[in-house]
C-alpha cells in the first residue's frame, strides 16, 4: 500500500482506548487514512494505488500488499524521524506498507534513493469505529450553509480562548444564511467572569 507521508499528521487527532475502541492507532486503507478521538473523526485521501509500480524497492521487501493496516503512535515517530527530508522524486513523498511474509508483521518501506530504511509493526488486533460515517454526512453537506475561514485567524481565536479559559468549553458559532455575511462567536464562563464575543470573517475577495 502506498501513503503519503502527510496522513501522518492526523496524529494530532488520535485519541486512547475508549469504550472499547482502540483509537490510538492511525487507520490506513488503499484509498484512505483515518484518525478519530472519539468526538473528532477525520479522513485523508491517499495517493492513486497505481503510482505504486514508481516507487523504487529492493530485495527488502517481503510478502504481500497490505490492504489495511493499523499504525501506533510510535510506529509513525519512526516513520517521521526516518523519511526523507528533501526527497530527488515526487513518489518519494511516499513510503509503502506490505505484510511479512510471516503475515504477523507490517513491513514498512522508504527510501531517498541513496538510504532505505525499513521499520516493522506487529499486526495488531484492532477494534475501530465505523469510518464509514464520514460519507453520508459528506454527501449531505450541500443542504446546509459552508464558509471558508482563515485557518490563521482561526488559530489566533483558539489560542486566546486557550489562554482564558478556566475549563474545557467550547466556542459557540452562529453561522449566517449569507455567507458573506461574518461568523458571530462566543465564549462565555460566567462563574469566573469570562464573556468573549466577536466576529470571524469569511474568505472573500477583499479581506
Amino acid at each position: 500500500m502506498l501513503v503519503n507521508k502527510k496522513a501522518l499528521a492526523l496524529k494530532a487527532a488520535m485519541g486512547n482506548n475508549e469504550k472499547g475502541y482502540d483509537l490510538d492507532y492511525l487507520k490506513l486503507t488503499e484509498n484512505r487514512a483515518f484518525a478519530t478521538d472519539g468526538a473528532l473523526l477525520i479522513e485523508m485521501a491517499n495517493p492513486p494505488q497505481e503510482l505504486i509500480d514508481e516507487y523504487p524497492t529492493d530485495n527488502s521487501m517481503t510478502g504481500e500488499n497490505a490492504y489495511e493496516a493499523y499504525l501506533s503512535k510510535t510506529t509513525i515517530d519512526k516513520i517521521e524521524k526516518n523519511l526523507p527530508r528533501n526527497p530527488s522524486l515526487p513518489i518519494l513523498n511516499n513510503f509503502l506498507i506490505s505484510k511479512s511474509s510471516s503475515g504477523d508483521k507490517y513491513q514498512i518501506h522508504m527510501t531517498d534513493l541513496e538510504n532505505t530504511v525499513n521499520i516493522t509493526q506487529r499486526i495488531p488486533e484492532v477494534s475501530y469505529p465505523d469510518t464509514d460515517k464520514v460519507e453520508p454526512f459528506y454527501q449531505e453537506r450541500e443542504k446546509g450553509y459552508s464558509v471558508v475561514l482563515n485557518i490563521k485567524k482561526l488559530k489566533k481565536l483558539i489560542q486566546i480562548i486557550e489562554k482564558v479559559q478556566d475549563e474545557k468549553l467550547g466556542i459557540k458559532f452562529y453561522v449566517q444564511e449569507n455567507p458573506e455575511k461574518p461568523i458571530v462567536f462566543e465564549f462565555e464562563e460566567p462563574e469566573v467572569g469570562v464573556s468573549i464575543r466577536g466576529i470571524l470573517g469569511t474568505m472573500r475577495e477583499g479581506m
